[in-house]
């Protein structure tokens, strides 16, 4: 049997990620769990009872992350936009972690 290439995560107690690990490691401690496979999430989190990964954000954060909450012809302040930044290239690393063969 192959062994998976995916990312392994420790996870806090709410499922969130606490640190990534690469597949092989040596220093991976006992209790973590594999990355998700399929599409990225916005706010990865691991269900300990469904055993599988769900999205973490709520429809309302997403609707904020898709849609931006800033008005058209507010001046956008240098700390929020490197804040979006930041947001998309997370986003971009869930999805490219997602699909790591």
């Amino acid at each position: 049997m192959e062994e998976s290439r995916l990312m392994k995560y420790e996870i806090d107690e709410n499922g969130y990620i606490i640190k990534g690990y690469e597949p092989d490691a040596k220093d991976i401690p006992d209790g973590v769990v594999d990355a998700w496979e399929g599409s990225g999430f916005f706010k990865p989190r691991y269900d300990r009872e469904q055993g599988q990964w769900v999205e973490g954000a709520t429809q309302e954060e997403i609707d904020e992350i898709l849609k931006g909450t800033n008005p058209i012809n507010e001046p956008v302040s240098e700390v929020e936009q490197m804040k979006e930044q930041i947001l998309n290239l997370q986003r971009m690393c869930n999805v490219l972690m997602a699909n790591q063969p």
